[in-house]
């Protein structure tokens, strides 16, 4: 009887930890799905200090990690479900996005393969490898993976995009045209396929096309700096110098570390006559990036445009001591000082054109008298 009872005793332990093991993997699974990821990290982990053999956790736990920022944590995590079930096309998948994440290519190009060895009907497998060889500058493999991809799911937005850029970086325009094209009717929303269709736009000096996809683009996101530069660069160019300052001061409110977007916002200001302004922007362009020739030569240029030609010449001075062959420094110190020694000398040029006027003047009037 004794051994009996033992034993319905140890049933119903063992009962009630299986019971508490779900709810606990519940509760995780409810926080992760509800984007509290610190939480269900916390969770999970203490599930697994208890069961640590249960391979979905470990799955589930790199996720959430994944999902709070810890990348290194997922990395770990990851590598214990894909050592359990070496088998699994989704364990390489995750661990090959993660790597992906942390710009180890080569070796998330490696999980992705070993998706298609798996599963060679593997979609995401041959677009996912692709994007690692774009990053891995190997294009030919990129678009053969590319392709792969888009004849396994015709219907994919996202390789059609992934081809698209590989397309405007070899300045095939129009094919990359066609893609993105296809990609917005897959998915209207798809707003980076609008983002990267208003810079081929852009690309392809149809600067009205280009504003159209950035207006959308920009009312939908709201914090892509990059995005409001672009923008500020494609008014520009259509001559709406006020829009452009106002894109390029955009950009910079969300990073203020980028030396581009004050360059360029200088140079709009330089071309309404903000002189002031423009300098103060090139000069910080400069602080935050001191071999920036272009920011150097246009501040110094807007000096001369102030009739500050000392300072030109200091400007390209300092220029021309980084870059002695720069043929348009050169041009612009000579002008400067020219412009400068006639500044400092006018009254003494005065009088000497003066004295040479009245000389001629007397020459032509004892001609005429011996005449």
């Amino acid at each position: 009887m004794r051994t009996l009872a033992f034993i319905c005793l140890l049933v119903s332990l063992l009962q009630v930890n299986a019971q508490s093991a779900d709810n606990l993997f519940q509760q995780g699974m409810h926080l992760y799905t509800a984007g509290d990821y610190g939480g269900a990290v916390t969770v999970f982990e203490l599930y697994l200090e208890k069961y640590p053999s249960k391979v979905g956790v470990w799955y589930q736990l790199a996720l959430a990690k994944k999902g709070a920022g810890d990348l290194k944590g997922a990395l770990t995590a990851i590598d214990e479900a894909v050592a359990a079930a070496p088998q699994s096309e989704e364990y390489f998948y995750q661990r090959g996005l993660i790597l992906f994440d942390l710009q180890q290519y080569e070796s998330a190009a490696l999980d992705f393969t070993k998706c298609i060895e798996i599963n060679f009907l593997s979609y995401r497998g041959y677009l996912y490898r692709g994007v690692c060889y774009y990053n891995l500058q190997l294009n030919d493999k990129a678009l053969s993976d590319y392709n792969d991809a888009l004849k396994l799911n015709p219907g994919s937005p996202e390789a059609h995009y992934y081809r698209a850029i590989l397309y405007r970086e070899n300045k095939e325009y129009d094919a990359a045209l066609v893609d993105l094209d296809t990609a917005l009717i897959l998915n209207t929303t798809y707003f980076e396929a609008v983002l990267e269709r208003a810079n081929l736009f852009f690309d392809m000096q149809k600067t009205a096309a280009a504003l159209q996809d950035y207006d959308r683009y920009l009312s939908k996101i709201t914090f892509d700096d990059a995005a409001f530069n672009n923008r500020g660069l494609a008014k520009s160019k259509v001559g709406d110098h006020a829009g452009a300052i106002e894109d390029f001061t955009s950009a910079i409110a969300i990073d203020s570390t980028v030396a581009a977007y004050y360059y360029n916002r200088a140079g709009d200001r330089m071309m309404i006559k903000d002189y002031a302004n423009s300098i103060e922007d090139y000069s910080r362009a400069l602080e935050l990036d001191p071999g920036y020739r272009n920011a150097l030569f246009f501040r110094g240029k807007v000096k001369f445009k102030l009739g500050n030609f000392d300072a030109c010449v200091a400007d390209m001075e300092l220029l021309l001591a980084k870059y002695p062959n720069d043929l348009e420094a050169k041009e612009l110190k000579s002008s400067a000082e020219s412009r400068s020694f006639i500044a400092k000398n006018w009254l003494y040029l005065l009088a000497l054109a003066l004295l040479i006027v009245n000389g001629i003047f007397l020459i032509r009037r004892r001609n005429r008298a011996k005449a």
